[in-house]
């Protein structure tokens, strides 16, 4: 036997109960981690109220921007172009409850050259898993 069974056995701890230790604590990590990223996307949605929306399809549905997204995946950078025509700046939201499916979009050179160039070091980069 090994030493986690025998020390099972010596403590009288059927699996059953251990099984149901680790579900539970599955389910409280999950349901931290969905609670932690819903709070986030909050968080950035108050951070961007000003800046105005994207102008693409059904901006409220639960996909969000995907879905147009999807309809035009050969011709992505186009249709980046058709939503966002118009503004310097613009947001495009996904999932309200996903942090990563906010979105900025900045067309304007000056703002450009500032997120690159100027001020380079003062900005947050996602990770290169992201």
């Amino acid at each position: 036997m090994t030493e986690i069974a025998e020390w099972l056995v010596a403590h009288k701890i059927a699996l059953g109960e251990v099984l149901s230790i680790y579900a539970i604590a599955g389910v409280l990590h999950t349901t931290g981690k969905i609670a932690f990223a819903w709070l986030k996307a909050r968080r950035m949605h108050k951070m961007l109220k000003d800046v105005p929306l994207a102008e693409y399809d059904n901006p409220e549905g639960f996909l969000g921007f995907f879905a147009g997204l999807r309809k035009n995946i050969k011709r992505d950078k186009d249709w980046f172009n058709e939503v966002t025509a118009g503004k310097s700046i613009s947001k495009m939201i996904g999932m309200r409850f996903e942090p990563s499916q906010v979105w900025l979009i900045v067309r304007d050179p000056l703002c450009i050259r500032h997120f690159l160039k100027d001020s380079f070091e003062k900005y947050s980069k996602p990770r290169p898993t992201e």
